[in-house]
């Protein structure tokens, strides 16, 4: 009777052992179809920048030099079909979505996006700082697109609306002679670092317009403007206030050499705001050792009497395309309001891993 007993519990743990490894075969089936899945139409990319800066003028809390963590991105792009497609970004370092949009793209002469996104307004709001030539944003860049400083807060250069654009027209060297792009926004920024939408905050939607041609490989010349209303508090008196601005913009790319500029000019408020950059970048040894030369000038009354000028100078080694480090000088030469001279010198040293 005990040899029976013994036997039937044998078979009863075997079929138990089996039935359990049953389950777990296929589970790990489902989740190699889900890893499969994730991998096919899934893409993740990134990069974080680690900085030390230091100015020979105390900042607002009494500091000459710190280190910071500037940027730490975290994208994730994919396709529904072959012309649809979609794709979200989160910023780490300071919490907050920075674009979440889809896109339909049927053709290089059509495509909408709508979500979350970068306005179509000057060339260097398109670009990622992952490939930006210098550690800081050109201040007339900063305060007329919305990524500091301007009268809508920081926004990163996006806002949440519907874009419509294409290229037109095939170049004998491979690329398109026209790159055109009109976007409706609502004007009030981003996703908030709560995570909190900004409701719209007025009746009136922002329009932006782009366009730049192409006529020789690597030589873009381009126009774009926005115009409109943003809700906000200048002088002590909350109100809605013109945000208009028009860019003038060129560039030329090739290998080795990068040079940039943009002229822009526009209100905020009764304010007029003008600027412009020119930037040079040239790799001295190929893909690997690049320096820079930069020139910025801005104007911008409420903060600072006349002209602000700045210059940059520095170098850049990239390990990989996104994997560089970063040093670069700035010399600020600017009045304050109340018209005193306020030079600067600024250190930057940047290090950036890109996957």
């Amino acid at each position: 009777m005990k040899k029976r007993l013994l036997i039937i519990a044998l078979l009863l743990g075997t079929l138990g052992v089996r039935a359990q490894e049953s389950a777990t075969v296929k589970q790990e089936k489902e989740i190699g179809k889900v890893n499969g899945f994730l991998s096919k139409n899934v893409k993740l990319s990134g990069y974080v920048q680690f900085a030390y800066q230091y100015n020979d003028v105390k900042d607002a809390n009494g500091v000459y030099d710190k280190f910071s963590t500037k940027l730490a991105m975290f994208i994730l792009t994919g396709d529904i079909t072959k012309d649809m497609s979609w794709m979200f970004q989160f910023e780490a370092a300071s919490p907050r979505i920075l674009e979440g949009y889809i896109q339909y793209k049927p053709s290089n002469y059509f495509q909408v996006k709508a979500g979350q996104m970068k306005t179509c307004f000057t060339l260097e709001n398109q670009m990622s700082p992952s490939v930006y030539e210098s550690a800081n944003w050109d201040r007339i860049i900063a305060k007329t697109t919305g990524i500091s400083g301007d009268i809508i807060g920081g926004h990163g250069g996006r806002d949440i609306g519907l874009q419509l654009g294409g290229e037109a027209v095939m170049m004998p060297f491979g690329g398109y002679l026209l790159d055109y792009r009109a976007g409706v926004f609502n004007g009030t920024g981003i996703i908030t670092s709560g995570l909190g939408v900004k409701a719209e905050d007025n009746n009136t939607k922002d329009l932006a317009l782009y366009l730049t041609a192409q006529p020789i490989k690597g030589l873009r010349i381009g126009v774009s403007s926005y115009t409109g209303r943003a809700h906000v508090t200048l002088n002590n008196v909350l109100a809605n206030y013109d945000r208009n601005r028009t860019a003038l913009s060129a560039e030329y790319v090739n290998k080795r050499l990068t040079l940039r500029s943009e002229y822009i000019w526009g209100k905020n408020g009764s304010t007029d705001v003008k600027g412009l950059y020119s930037t040079g970048y040239y790799f001295i040894i190929p893909s690997r050792l690049a320096l820079l030369a930069k020139y910025e000038e801005f104007e911008y009354p409420s903060e600072y009497r006349g002209n602000t000028r700045m210059y940059t100078a520095g170098a850049t080694y990239h390990f990989a395309p996104k994997t560089r480090l970063m040093l670069n000088y700035v010399y600020y030469d600017q009045h304050n309001a109340s018209n005193t001279l306020r030079p600067m010198n600024e250190i930057i040293c940047q290090f950036q891993i890109g996957f």
